[in-house]
Parts: C-alpha cells; structure tokens; sequence
C-alpha cells in the first residue's frame, strides 16, 4: 500500500484461468486499487505480478516476456500495460522490491541458489547503479528504500558462514551500516525516512524475534512492550514515518492457546502530556533509555518528573523506552520495561 494519505493506493496480484486450444492456462496479474475501488487489471498475456507501490502511484512489479520476467514499472497516469509494458530489459530476472517518490527502484537479481545481485534502477534517466556487499560479505538481499530514497535496507550474507546480516545502504554517502548484535542472524525488512530499521532476528537458535533498529541501536521488540502483553512478535514487515510497524506475531488467547496474527504496534503521542503510569509501578520516578532522540538530547532533558504530583510528563520529541520501578525498596533494582513513548509536538 502506498503512503501519503489521499488518493491511497494499492497493489496486488489476482489469479485468471483462460483457456487456449482446450487447455486451460492460470497466470497471475496484477493489478492496482486506488481509493478501495480496482481501477486497473494488467492482463499483460503472459502474466504479471504486483510487488509495491509509491505514494504518488508509480507500481513495480514483474512481468514475463517470452518465458523471461522482467521488472516492470508504471506510473499513476498509465491504467493498463501497454504492449510491450515497461520492462526494464537490462535487468532479466531482477525483482524489484521498492520504489522511492521519485520513482527510483530497487531490487535484485538472483546470480546463483544463495547469492543476489543489488541494484537501484532510475526510470527518470535509466541509470542503473549496482550496489555492491561490503567486506567480509558475499551478497546483498535488499528489502526496501525509504521514501526519500536516501537508504535502503538489506540483508548481507557473511563470507564466513553465510548467515544473513541486517544492514542499511546509504544512497547519499554510498557507505553501509552493518547492525553487529550478538543475535544468530537477522534480516531486514522495512526503513523509514528517520533511518528506523525493522526485521527479523534468530535472538538464540531457534528462537525468532521482531526487532527495531532506531538510532542506531537495536532492539527486541518484544522488550518494548508490557511484560504482561499477550503477544510474542516475531517478524516486522514494514514501518512507516511516524513509526508505527506492522508484522506477524504469536498471539496468546484467553483460552491459553495461541495463534498467528498481524500486528500493528502504534507509538504513543504524548508529548506535553503525563506519561500513563501502568498498573503495579509505584509512584516513583523510572529510568528511562532513549531510543531516537537528537544528539543533544538527554533523558532529564526530554521527560520531568514532578515530585510532588508524581507524575511524569514528556517535553521533547524522542522515542524512549520506561523502565517503572514495582518496589518502593530504593535499593532494589526490580525494574520493568513496560512501553515505548514517541513525542510529537503537541499544540492546544
């Protein structure tokens, strides 16, 4: 679904049977929502694939021309697939992943079973720029580029073991940030304009979390949320420019069983505002972490506690995580991440 609010897009695929010569033939074709109503189904002959959308309504996705797909793009204005589309025909077999708000492309192209080639393709000028893995990796997955286009993220394969990295590519500076955690492997999925990363981790063998990356420090998403919470996220897909993540998680029932379910994980905006005290913390002031803040910015300069009301309150924009205090015993450490606060500018 493309962000920017109205008109809102959306890309798909659908499955149509046809039949030739008394064989029938199912192929796949995308095509494109705009508002909740289909405005356009590409029957290109030989089938197609929807893959992302930007805000303005440039789609990407694949195409197949005489048994090779190819990476096509169209924009808002085009509402079938002309004859040829446009393919992106240096690129056989590539697959886009996503598209900036000036319409510049990422994707790969699978160079063997394990390894892929990255590359950004830009429809304006039909420059292709191939983005190389750093030292000590041997290949680049890419997952997304943020809106601005300024960086993309990916997943690395190391040389030495060949498990997946998370990392982001900056398209300005042309270097990479490779995220070293004492996790197994990661991978990413999802980057906003704020360069706030989402993903998947092997936290131990086996055991697969959610997680965010946000100034430059990484986070299981499940320490982010009330201990309490019926979920156990697992993957995160996507996150937006206000921070709101979307993924797939295991959800525990009142009954005790348990399922998988979309998740969407909203942060608060409380900026001004008291910051809720959750049921069981005691009434003294929390230790807090900050996770996206200015440089400049310090925990004492973006939440007060008032003594006297015991309360506290957020006064700058930052994304923090609260550990609240369950024991009025000074010496105890027996504190407990319960939430995570984004602050906006808040105006009456």
């Amino acid at each position: 679904v493309g962000t920017g609010g109205s008109p809102a897009y959306e890309v798909g695929s659908f499955l149509q049977t046809s039949s030739s010569g008394g064989v029938s033939v199912t192929r796949r074709h995308a095509y494109r929502r705009v508002d909740g109503v289909v405005t356009t189904n590409f029957s290109w002959p030989n089938g197609s694939e929807a893959i992302a959308i930007n805000r303005l309504g440039t789609m990407v996705g694949v195409a197949t021309n005489l048994s090779v797909a190819y990476p096509f793009f169209l924009t808002a204005g085009i509402n079938k697939i002309q004859n040829p589309p446009n393919l992106i025909n240096t690129l056989a077999r590539g697959v886009p992943v996503g598209i900036d708000e000036l319409d510049r492309i990422v994707g790969y192209t699978p160079t063997n079973t394990t390894a892929s080639l990255a590359w950004v393709y830009d429809t304006a000028n039909t420059n292709l720029t191939i983005v190389a893995p750093p030292t000590g990796f041997s290949s680049v997955r890419p997952s997304a580029i943020s809106e601005k286009g300024t960086v993309i993220a990916a997943s690395l394969t190391r040389s030495s073991d060949g498990r997946p990295m998370a990392a982001l590519f900056s398209n300005i500076t042309t270097n990479w940030t490779v995220f070293r955690t004492n996790w197994v492997s990661s991978r990413a999925y999802g980057v906003n304009n704020s360069l706030q990363c989402v993903g998947e981790a092997e936290i131990t063998t086996g055991v697969t979390n959610a997680f965010l990356i946000s100034n430059s420090k990484a986070f299981n998403l499940n320490d982010l949320t009330a201990p309490d919470s019926p979920w156990t996220l697992e993957r995160a897909f996507a996150i937006n420019n206000l921070g709101q993540i979307v993924g797939t998680g295991m959800f525990k029932r009142p009954d005790g069983g348990t399922e998988r379910r979309a998740f969407l994980a909203v942060p608060a905006n409380v900026i001004g505002l008291p910051v809720p005290r959750p049921l069981g913390a005691v009434a003294r002031a929390p230790a807090i972490d900050l996770i996206s803040a200015r440089p400049t910015d310090t925990p004492q300069q973006s939440f007060i506690w008032g003594e006297k009301e015991k309360t506290l309150y957020a006064v700058r924009p930052v994304t923090a995580r609260i550990s609240w205090p369950t024991t009025t015993d000074l010496a105890s450490t027996n504190n407990r991440p319960i939430t995570v606060f984004r602050s906006e500018e808040h105006t009456s």
